[in-house]
């Protein structure tokens, strides 16, 4: 090889690119986001035991009562009650629900009488009436598939000539699971009002009458 090949191979060796072998710097990102997303996994895990735990806790009866005095005798109201097509026409769940699906019973009237809905608002259920003491209560039982079950009370106490105070209780247990714990805490909440709501509305039926 000549020496002008040998000069003109080296010129065109140094013109190149020298490849140069270069890391990249350890990202900081997912290092800093692995230790938040950690703790959000343990504080979101620890704040659902506490849940279940405190639900275990929590008793799984309820009770829900509400009562208003009403201008009208206490013979009158309790009829409002004992005749099932007289209480839906006070029902604050028909009320809410226009569409809701009610069946009636054979009976419709007394003990043995009941009446099934059936509404995409308020679920599915049955009401019966297993007990009644003329112009004083009326006790019922209501079925509501697999949510359970739960005891009903109408009491009319008479004030004086012509008022009567009305009190609608429900009372019911649940099961063990730990949510139940919590939905009986809620009971008074949810069905506190629309007991209200439904007095408000017999009230409102017998002054009409």
């Amino acid at each position: 090889m000549d020496e002008r090949a040998h000069h003109n191979r080296l010129g065109i060796a140094l013109l190149r690119p020298q490849r140069q072998n270069r890391r990249m710097p350890p990202s900081t990102e997912d290092d800093e986001a692995r230790p938040a997303l950690k703790r959000g996994l343990l504080a979101f895990g620890a704040t659902t035991l506490l849940f279940l735990a405190v639900g275990m806790l929590l008793p799984k009866s309820f009770e829900v009562s509400r009562q208003r005095e009403i201008a009208a005798p206490a013979h009158e109201l309790f009829g409002a009650v004992a005749n099932l097509r007289s209480f839906a026409e006070w029902n604050p769940w028909l009320a809410a629900d226009p569409k809701m699906e009610v069946t009636f019973g054979e009976r419709t009237e007394g003990v043995g009488a009941s009446y099934a809905w059936a509404s995409e608002q308020h679920g599915t259920g049955e009401m019966t009436i297993v007990g009644l003491q003329p112009d004083r209560s009326v006790d019922t039982e209501l079925d509501f598939g697999d949510q359970g079950t739960a005891s009903g009370q109408f009491l009319f106490d008479a004030i004086d000539d012509g008022t009567t105070r009305v009190t609608w209780t429900m009372s019911g247990d649940f099961d063990e699971n730990p949510l139940m714990g919590w939905m009986a805490l809620m009971m008074d909440s949810t069905l506190g009002p629309q007991f209200e709501d439904g007095l408000e509305r017999l009230d409102r039926r017998s002054a009409k009458r």
